[in-house]
């Protein structure tokens, strides 16, 4: 699954330290090429969509494509839910195994979100596609009250190839701002802490056909559970 070994050690105590780390070369190209070609067919296809949902989801809930365009964001998101059938079983298994080392690094038990309880507490996939001139998220910090949200996050498409300007920053444990799409290359993870701010700078691109910014990872959420 992985290109090499990852240091969960070495992961924990980048984060500790500076809030963020990137895993240079964790994944094979080969496979985000694939995962890369899949999604943007996808999003080209202009797939029914409903507006854009960060919260409130249902438990069972089939799994949809969002869109929004507001003052806070602008992106569409594919959400993908465990308890429906997959189609790409290579990139569940790559997510459930990114996760499974997530929870160890915070020191939850191995399947800790895979297996639902009473408080309904699981993981979705979200694909994200932010658009050339539009796509943006606000500044903003995760997390499920006293529990951390440690991110994990896998760059499908590229600054410098696919957008000229934007993308994600980070804003460090010492109070830097890291414009973090500007420093990896395909194959790279990132992992960052949730409480740290972080945003989506507005994406640009001289050349309006540039797909813009793909990116996939699993959220942690609480979910809804209707009677």
């Amino acid at each position: 699954m992985f290109q090499k070994e990852l240091s969960k050690r070495a992961i924990a105590n980048e984060i500790e330290k500076n809030g963020f780390t990137i895993v240079r070369g964790a994944i094979d190209q080969t496979f985000v090429k694939k995962q890369r070609d899949r999604w943007l067919d996808y999003f080209a296809s202009k797939p029914n969509t409903t507006n854009c949902v960060l919260s409130g989801l249902i438990l069972g809930e089939p799994n949809f494509c969002s869109y929004s365009q507001a003052p806070a964001l602008c992106m569409y998101r594919y959400f993908e839910f465990l308890w429906n059938d997959n189609d790409d079983q290579e990139a569940l298994d790559m997510h459930l195994a990114i996760h499974r080392m997530r929870n160890e690094i915070q020191g939850f038990p191995l399947d800790y979100g895979l297996h639902f309880s009473s408080q309904n507490y699981g993981v979705y996939i979200s694909t994200s596609l932010y658009p050339i001139r539009y796509g943006m998220l606000e500044e903003h910090v995760d997390g499920h009250g006293d529990i951390p949200i440690l991110h994990y996050m896998l760059p499908l498409s590229f600054k410098g190839k696919d957008f000229s300007d934007g993308g994600l920053h980070i804003r460090s444990k010492q109070g830097d701002i890291i414009d973090i799409d500007s420093l990896v290359s395909p194959g790279d993870l990132i992992f960052f802490d949730g409480r740290c701010k972080h945003w989506v700078k507005k994406i640009e691109a001289s050349d309006p056909s540039k797909p813009g910014r793909l990116a996939v990872f699993a959220i942690p959420t609480w979910f809804m559970k209707v009677a």
